[in-house]
């Protein structure tokens, strides 16, 4: 009977007719409490079936990510020198949210994988003891063991300046790293909440005194900077190119957080540095809010079905091109401009260096899991209903300078098109069982898939526009950071499949 029913349930879970109904009374109740969803202001969105998860968020810099109804990680570090030696401190936010959703319907904004970068940033500093000798991290719980330098405390990122003020009593800062963010149900909320926590964090400093001694602070941001959530931005993308916003644009709390930096920089004795990551590549553990776990599940998964790897996204983005971050690589950057000189006050595009195409690293792939490619992928045979298409804002970024480039009347509208939507694909049962199964003879993380960021993936290979990034500012100001790509993700498939997440092939 058990069995039964949980085959109903899949069953129930995969239906079209299911999730339409769904969707309609969830928009309905959305539009009640929050006004037009963000569909209708030139978001996106993407729908999630799954009654584990309460919200998705992107970040990475992502990005739309499966959130688990338990824990929203936030990151915070603050490098702290005194008596000839340096410390730093890490806020680590852990939020809860009240209720599980059977469906929600998100907005697809590639954002940060924050969580992994913050915690790349105090690995990058607890590594190197003899240069950091104390590291004090803040949350409202430790998820994760640290080095023998760390030390845990505790602080709510949420509360206003003087509530954080209390709990920072004491500390005393020459740099900070701020890679706080938290995810709301609107691009209205995400500016008011996250602009927020960045300014009255700078306000508790000031209220302790601890900003008198404060040098710099480094902002974590990501390449939705460019408005790549939107639809083809500008090629290659330049931290000079316009804020895309004004009228029929959604709010993007990226600008109102640069502008908090500023403004309390310009009356202050410190300065700033904004990072923009895009499609970030890394592994934290216990954290499946990745690219790198979801890629490394769907093919792990594919092998076991039929051993065929279909390339799950666009027809036309898979031979176009895409700039990745790798966490270790962004962190390194991070420590680099904190001391840099010349870096004041500037925003700086933070990439692996490479320009990759999934044409490129695809077969890659297929050969490190041992995979077939179809020797003609996009017209192998799957369901009808398998796909899905998107369309994305009307207006993409580009058309903001299209007339001054000559592209006037000839910007399409972006989209995001799945040859195998990849949401629809977790919840099919030989999926799930082909799971299941690699669980059990591999001794695997179960929960890895129920958490894996399928609608961030789905988006990340679907659209249908490049997302280049130019390097050459940070290469002009002494920058000399870089990892091929395939590197960076190979590295992380070796990690994923040490922690169990992923089986192994080698």
């Amino acid at each position: 009977m058990r069995s039964f029913l949980q085959q109903r349930k899949y069953t129930l879970l995969a239906s079209p007719t299911f999730h339409r109904g769904v969707r309609k009374v969830h928009k309905a109740i959305q539009q009640a409490r929050h006004g037009p969803g963000l569909e209708e202001m030139g978001g996106t969105k993407i729908d999630n079936a799954s009654n584990n998860l309460v919200k998705q968020s992107v970040c990475a810099r992502g990005i739309v990510f499966d959130l688990p109804p338990h824990i929203i990680d936030l990151f915070l570090i603050i490098p702290d020198k005194k008596l000839g030696f340096f410390g730093c401190i890490l806020c680590h936010l852990a939020l809860i949210p009240f209720a599980p959703a059977v469906n929600w319907r998100v907005s697809a904004d590639p954002r940060v994988t924050k969580g992994i970068l913050g915690r790349e940033i105090v690995r990058a500093l607890g590594k190197d003891s003899g240069q950091w000798q104390t590291v004090h991290a803040l949350s409202r719980s430790q998820k994760e063991e640290y080095p023998s330098n760390v030390k845990h405390s505790h602080i709510d990122l949420t509360r206003d300046a003087q509530g954080m003020a209390k709990q920072l009593q004491g500390v005393e800062a020459e740099y900070v790293f701020f890679a706080a963010y938290l995810q709301k149900d609107s691009d209205a909320e995400n500016w008011d909440i996250n602009g927020a926590m960045l300014e009255n964090f700078l306000d508790a400093l000031e209220f302790t005194g601890a900003s008198q001694k404060l040098k710099r602070v480094v902002l974590t941001t990501g390449a939705k900077q460019y408005g790549v959530h939107l639809g083809q931005p500008k090629q290659p993308m330049e931290e000079s190119d316009p804020w895309i916003e004004g009228p029929g644009r959604p709010p993007n709390f990226y600008y109102r957080q640069q502008r908090i930096l500023a403004k309390k920089a310009n009356s202050a004795s410190w300065d700033w540095v904004v990072t923009y990551p895009n499609d970030v590549i890394g592994v934290a553990k216990g954290n499946f809010m990745n690219l790198a776990t979801s890629l490394g599940l769907y093919t792990a998964i594919s092998k076991e079905l039929d051993g065929n790897l279909i390339f799950p996204g666009s027809e036309v983005f898979y031979t176009l091109f895409d700039s990745f971050t790798y966490s270790r690589l962004h962190a390194q950057f991070d420590l680099w401009a904190a001391l840099e000189p010349k870096c004041s006050n500037q925003a700086f595009n933070v990439v692996n260096g490479d320009n990759e195409s999934w044409q490129n690293m695809w077969p890659k792939l297929a050969k490190r899991f041992n995979c077939h490619i179809p020797p003609d992928q996009f017209h192998f045979r799957v369901s009808e209903d398998a796909g899905s298409m998107m369309e994305l804002a009307e207006k993409p970024p580009i058309a903001e300078t299209a007339a001054e480039r000559g592209l006037e009347n000839n910007v399409p509208r972006g989209k995001v098109e799945q040859k195998i939507d990849l949401i629809k694909w977790s919840k099919r049962l030989d999926v799930r069982g082909a799971w299941e199964k690699l669980c059990e003879r591999d001794g695997l993380e179960k929960d890895s898939f129920e958490k894996a960021t399928w609608g961030f993936l789905g988006f990340v290979l679907g659209r249908n526009y490049s997302a280049v990034i130019s390097m050459s500012k940070a290469r002009k100001f002494g920058w000399t950071g870089y990892i091929d790509t395939w590197d960076a993700l190979s590295e992380c498939f070796d990690e994923l499949e040490q922690e169990k997440v992923l089986p192994k092939t080698k």
